[in-house]
């Protein structure tokens, strides 16, 4: 009987349309995932890593499966009334519960193993340069050991609650709350799972991977700093934490199926009904005779008041249960833990000012919402049919237009306190962080930028589950369409005229708000509401009393309602086109505008085509003239004047290349002396042929005007933004240029093969001058607001209701000249001959003295060790909208309004990001704007991995040594969870290219420990030798005459490190453990350490073993030691040699040791900083 009860069981799961839509979907993304991203180019498609990263994924998705799949079918008795009939029958308890789990864990694992085949697949479909050998265990593996426990724990809370409580509600709720109180828990732990989580040194900890029920903690902590040949070859292992948690989880989700075997009645529907029997023979003792009572069903006033009395009865329904007042609980509790975890964990630790703009700015992610939607649109939409009130509803003479109208209505008022609950929150959390200057308007906003999308996704929603008769089906489709617009971009739906409800991101800025993104924001919505109104009138007719009074009604009877309702339609959907056309004919057509596979077949057509023109000669600039207006409010500019150009080159230049980016309308280009012979339009290419060919050494200017675009509908970019206040253009790259443009090429080696293109070679530039230019500007802009550029400020100047700044530089500059342009407080001091200027936001002046103070710092520091700083001012300029925290020009650093001015360092315990940014960034003023590398491999060593240097040390010099260890802490962390992601061989440090985590963090870090072993003195000497020997107007350094002056005068040692620092990708492991601790007399003690040094080569891309040679700190202090916060002085600090794998060592020490650190400082790039940290006991 067990067996056929079992077959029965399992033959009801798979008969269930829910479970085909599930399996086919999983099956499809088992199929399409090998083919993303999961770490670089070198990544197999069927590599153990990929495989187990997708069924760690799916398996979080499980949820949705089980849920669905526990309500429909093992709540059936209930919702069907059999509980009566299936009790009377010789089925015990233990055989009902063990049929009922074995078909839902079956069912739900069978999708989790469809998945897993659709991931086998790739061997048949990838090509096979991107295949690795196959082996069952990359697939039995994962499944094993996530997928199965995923589906047991998803299954068991599920299965519990449903017998526990019988009501299907519930466990849509269950579901819900597991999938919010997980990423609760993922925030609260610093999980590796989240976007915005910061690396724990060595990973994550016990409490982290404890609390992930689903193992994905262990699983990114584990393999992010894996290199590509460990992912292709390497099974996830089966460390201690890992072996915990999966018993942890196991032994939750067996203890409660056990609770729920041990309280579930079997016989408890009888129960009910007797005592439901006793109430109603009570109650019909003391009935209340009949009466009559006036009615009416007709005319307006019936409508409205049937309206509001089911309007007020659904509200109450979406208000009423407990239930609803425990998911605002969770979600309260859910966003308020975000936002703090947002607002205290920036960038190397930085916390934020808890500003109404920028919790606002977080608050408009809502999407979380999506799911709590599905689920009451779906309750509201079958609540009469679960009830059994359908048929007296029919019955009714009130239209069922009506019934989903206060429905849609009800609806509406959830999501609208849901908004009220989410502003709610952003208050709180900014009182509790104690900035009480609220910006109500702010957060008012929040009822449109996130309430009005919620609002229509609803229409969606609703449109969907009332096509989709039924209610577990519909919730599926709801969820895969939902799913569908979220991460349409990765199917290529990237414009947001073709995902619902969707605008472009929205950014908001102490200084224009949200104005900017704002103006684009409400024609999408405009378009997108006019569809919703559509489908709501399509749902409304789709509603199951309509649906049913149309089959009933013969077809020649006509239907008027139908004919209106077509017409709504109809009318929706053309004024839609219309917006749609209208916000398509703003946005434009130029490449810039185009995202994702469209600009990178643009891309690839004008490699294809122009790449044969890069050897050709071509003139570079000299000279730069120009007079640029600016329109804020009009959200545009223009630009008149005039470049000198030089022949360079040792041949005669017969024809001009000239080419203009192609957001840029060119309304006027005349060479001189030279006549145009074609053009295309399509990449912004123009042929001049000179009347006689430009003779080497020979100049010749060039006059243009050409006008930029920029409004909202246009795709935002952050270096060519014009807003109300706040616009930034880096004007140098949307001038004309000469000759073919490889900034234009594709970066992304997938990408390439795909567009058929060969692998991107960087080669390091023959040409080694410095192609400096005399520059000056006259900027227009609106009244009020003030205009930064490069050069000199020789005057301004009112007209007309603008203000005019002349800008001129008093010497040869690099040919970059961004601009800004804002209503600014200036703040300015004079200091040892240099006047230093930071224009800021009024309300921003919290840190301008430390910015103000690192400006100093930095040159002071540039002066005295690497040279002379060639300007007699220096200015730095307050810009809303930038992708880094700060950018250096000659003479001026642009820097971004959250990372630095926005950045609360009050408390003093955290580093100063901002300061250290700062110091960066000056810095420039030698690293780039005095030396630089020709074009190419290693160029950034000499620019920004210096620039790191500098700034690390001017910090140390201010703040002290011991300050710097979260510091490079996180540039740690940062550089081995960016190489994760990358997944392609690491470049050596003097020939980086192309991976930023190479020259700016180990760069970094190679430097400064450069600095530790030959001493700070020595290797300034060095860096002095490169700015005389190769600064401007000299010939530019490569990487080796920076190693070579690094090199000179070193040891054997010395010369060795340098060439393992430069020339080799070198990794360490290491690790500390306290063996004894023995008192000594004279209030000293003596610590016997063993110290583990596991030294990698990874350059070839195979993990090396190397025997160590290394000197390597080793620091005690007198206290415990927090993870992101500087040290105190150790009472012991002593740099030891270890040529051995593990070595024993004894060091006294004076009494009162508490923690023992190798490498306190953290410069020596190693897997697990935790490793190196013990604690007497």
């Amino acid at each position: 009987m067990l067996a056929a009860a079992l077959r029965f069981e399992m033959g009801y799961h798979f008969r269930q349309i829910t479970f085909r839509v599930a399996a086919l979907l999983f099956l499809i993304l088992g199929i399409i995932m090998p083919f993303g991203n999961f770490g670089g180019d070198e990544i197999h498609r069927n590599a153990p890593h990929v495989t187990n990263f997708i069924i760690c994924l799916l398996s979080l998705f499980t949820i949705f499966v089980s849920t669905l799949a526990c309500a429909a079918v093992v709540l059936r008795d209930s919702q069907h009334r059999m509980e009566a009939l299936i009790f009377t029958t010789s089925m015990g308890r233990l055989p009902y519960f063990t049929v009922r789990l074995t078909g839902l864990l079956t069912t739900v694992f069978a999708i989790i193993c469809l998945a897993t085949l659709g991931t086998m697949m790739v061997t048949f479909m990838a090509p096979a340069d991107r295949l690795g050998p196959f082996h069952w265990s990359y697939y039995l593996a994962p499944l094993l050991t996530f997928g199965l426990p995923g589906v047991v724990f998803c299954c068991s809370i599920v299965y519990a609650t449903a017998l526990l409580t019988g009501n299907a509600r519930l466990v849509y709720t269950a579901g819900v709350l597991i999938f919010i109180i997980y990423f609760t828990a993922s925030i609260l732990g610093n999980s590796p799972v989240m976007a915005g989580s910061v690396p724990s040194p060595g990973g994550p900890g016990w409490f982290s991977v404890l609390i992930d029920p689903f193992g994905l903690t262990a699983f990114f902590g584990e393999t992010m700093n894996w290199p590509p040949l460990r992912r292709n070859q390497e099974l996830f292992p089966l460390t201690p934490m890992f072996i915990a948690n999966r018993l942890l989880w196991t032994a939750i989700s067996f203890a409660l199926l056990g609770l729920a075997y041990s309280r579930f009645k079997f016989r408890v529907l009888l129960e009910k009904e007797n005592k439901t029997s006793r109430a109603q023979q009570a109650e019909m003792a003391n009935a209340i005779p009949y009466r009559v009572i006036g009615h009416r069903i007709h005319g307006q006033s019936y409508y409205r008041l049937a309206f509001w009395r089911i309007l007020r009865l659904e509200t109450r329904t979406l208000f009423g249960p407990v239930i609803t007042t425990l998911i605002f609980a969770l979600w309260v509790f859910f966003n308020a833990v975000e936002l703090f975890e947002n607002l205290s964990n920036g960038p190397y630790g930085v916390r934020s000012y808890a500003t109404s703009g920028i919790l606002t700015e977080q608050l408009t992610a809502v999407r979380p919402a999506l799911l709590l939607i599905i689920f009451y649109a779906s309750e509201l939409i079958h609540r009469e049919k679960t009830t059994g009130m359908q048929p007296l509803i029919f019955s009714t003479p009130l239209s069922m237009t009506v019934f989903a109208t206060a429905k849609c209505v009800a609806l509406i008022s959830w999501i609208a306190a849901l908004i009220t609950v989410h502003i709610a929150v952003g208050v709180a959390v900014q009182w509790f962080s104690g900035f009480a200057t609220f910006e109500w308007n702010a957060y008012f906003s929040l009822y449109y930028y996130a309430g009005l999308p919620l609002v229509l996704y609803a229409g969606l929603i609703l449109f969907v589950q009332t096509a989709v008769r039924n209610k577990y089906l519909g919730m599926l489709v709801s969820g895969l369409a939902v799913g569908l617009v979220i991460f349409g971009r990765k199917f290529g739906l990237e414009s947001c005229l073709a995902r619902f409800a969707t605008a472009p991101r929205l950014r908001y800025s102490d200084f224009h708000g949200f104005s900017h993104s704002g103006g684009s924001f409400g024609w999408y919505m405009l378009y997108w509401t006019l569809i919703a109104l559509s489908l709501a009138a399509a749902a409304t007719r789709l509603w199951p009393g309509n649906a049913r009074e149309r089959r009933r009604a013969p077809i020649r009877e006509g239907h008027p309602h139908a004919w209106r309702a077509g017409a709504f339609i109809g009318i929706c959907l053309l004024l839609a086109i219309g917006t749609g056309f209208y916000i398509q004919y703003q946005t434009g057509h130029s490449a810039q505008n185009r995202t994702g596979a469209a600009d990178a077949e643009w891309q690839a057509r004008y490699e294809r085509k122009y790449k044969p023109l890069e050897s050709q000669p071509q003139p570079v600039v000299t000279a730069v003239d120009l007079h640029t207006d600016l329109f804020p409010d009009d959200h545009y500019y223009t630009v008149k004047g005039s470049m000198k150009v030089k022949n360079n080159s040792e041949k005669p230049i017969t024809r001009l290349y000239i080419g203009i980016d192609p957001d840029i309308e060119m309304l006027k280009l005349n060479p001189q002396h030279a006549l145009p012979e074609s053009v295309d339009k399509t990449f912004g290419q123009h042929w001049y042929r000179p009347d006689k060919p430009l003779a080497p050494g020979q100049e010749m200017t060039i006059h243009f005007a050409l006008r930029a675009d920029r409004s909202a509908f246009k795709t935002f970019n952050s270096e060519n933004a014009v807003v109300k206040n706040g616009t930034y253009i880096e004007l140098e790259k949307y001038l004309p240029h000469f000759g073919y443009r490889s900034a234009y090429e594709i970066e992304d080696p997938e990408q390439r093969r795909q567009n058929g293109l060969p692998a991107r070679k960087s080669l390091i530039s023959t040409d080694r001058q410095y192609h400096f230019i005399q520059f000056q500007n006259t900027i227009s802009t609106e009244a009020g607001q003030q205009a930064v550029t490069v050069g000199t400020l020789v005057k301004s100047w009112k007209q007309a209701g603008r203000t005019y700044f002349h800008y001129r530089s008093k010497e040869p500059i690099p040919y970059m000249f961004a601009l800004s342009s804002a209503r600014y407080a200036v703040k300015t001091e004079h200091y040892k001959g240099t006047t230093f200027r930071i224009y800021h936001h009024p309300e921003h002046s919290q840190n301008v003295p430390v910015i103000l103070l690192a400006m100093k710092d930095a040159t002071d520091y540039g002066n005295a060790n690497f040279g002379a700083y060639p300007r007699r001012e220096l200015t730095l300029a307050e810009i809303p909208h930038y992708p880094g925290s700060a950018t250096a020009y000659p003479g001026l650093i642009f820097s971004q309004e959250r990372a630095n001015f926005r950045s609360n360092f009050s408390d003093g315990t955290g580093f100063n990001f901002t300061y250290a940014t700062t110091a960066h960034e000056t810095a420039h003023q030698w690293w780039a704007g005095q030396v630089a590398a020709p074009a190419g491999l290693g160029d950034a060593l000499l620019t920004e991995s210096l620039a790191k240097y500098t700034e690390a040390v001017v910090t140390e010099k201010r703040l002290g040594k011991m300050y710097l260890r979260p510091y490079h802490v996180k540039d740690s962390q940062l550089y081995f969870a960016y190489r994760s992601a990358f997944g392609e061989k690491e470049r050596p440090l003097w020939q980086t290219t192309e991976q930023p985590f190479v020259h700016y963090q180990k760069g970094g870090l190679a430097l400064f420990r450069l600095k530790e072993v030959l001493g700070e003195t020595r290797l300034n000497q060095a860096l002095r030798e490169l700015v005389t020997k190769h600064g401007y107007p000299l010939q530019k350094p490569d990487a080796d005459d920076l190693m070579d002056a690094l090199k000179h005068g070193a040891n054997a040692a010395q010369v060795q490190l340098i060439d393992d620092l430069f020339k080799k990708v070198i990794v360490f492991d290491n690790a500390i453990k306290i063996l004894s601790n023995k008192q000594l007399p004279n209030n000293k003690q003596l610590l016997t350490v063993e110290i583990d040094v596991r030294k990698t080569d990874e350059t070839s891309g195979k993990p090396v073993l190397l025997q160590p040679g290394d000197d390597i700190d080793i620091a005690v202090y007198n206290q415990d030691i927090m993870p992101y916060t500087g040290l105190q002085k150790p009472i012991y600090l002593q740099r030891h040699h270890f040529s051995k794998s593990r070595s024993v060592i004894r060091i006294v020490v004076p009494r009162g040791p508490v923690t023992v650190m190798l490498d306190p400082l953290s410069y020596m790039l190693d897997v697990s900083d935790r490793n190196n940290v013990a604690v007497l006991k």
